[in-house]
C-alpha cells in the first residue's frame, strides 16, 4: 500500500491475490543488439479469489508465448527468420487471458487458446 501512495494511488479497498500463474520459461539475448527473447511453455493458472471464476485449479493456456524485449519493434536481423514460425505477432498478456477463460463457462470453445491463428499441420 505504501508503494501505491508513493504513485499517488489510494485504493478504496484493501488489495488482494487473485490468481496464480506458473509457466516455464527459457531466455535468450541477441548477442549483437542485446534483444531478450523468453519463450513460456506449460502455463497454468489457478483462481484464487474465492468469489470469481469456475475454481477450476491448474487451468492450462495451451500453446506457449514468445516474448522480445528491445529498444524497438523492429526484430534484429538474426531473430528475423522467427516470422517463419508463421506466428501471429501481437500484444498479449498471459495474465489477463488466464482470468478470461477462469470467468468464461468451461464449454465454451477456445477459451484455453490464445487469440491468433490456429494452424494444423
Amino acid at each position: 500500500m505504501e508503494t501505491l501512495a508513493r504513485l499517488g494511488h489510494y485504493p478504496e479497498k484493501p488489495l488482494r491475490p487473485v490468481i496464480v500463474i506458473s509457466y516455464w520459461r527459457y531466455r535468450f539475448t541477441e548477442m549483437f543488439t542485446g534483444v531478450r527473447v523468453s519463450f513460456d511453455s506449460n502455463i497454468r493458472s489457478t483462481m484464487v479469489a474465492r468469489d470469481l471464476g469456475t475454481r477450476e485449479r491448474d487451468l492450462p493456456l495451451r500453446g506457449g508465448v514468445i516474448e522480445v524485449k528491445g529498444p524497438s519493434f523492429e526484430l534484429p536481423p538474426a531473430l528475423r527468420h522467427m516470422k517463419m514460425l508463421d506466428i501471429d505477432w501481437s500484444r498479449f498478456s498471459k495474465y489477463s487471458h488466464s482470468i478470461d477463460a477462469h470467468l468464461l463457462h468451461p464449454g465454451i470453445p477456445g477459451r484455453l487458446w490464445p487469440p491468433g491463428r490456429v494452424v494444423q499441420r
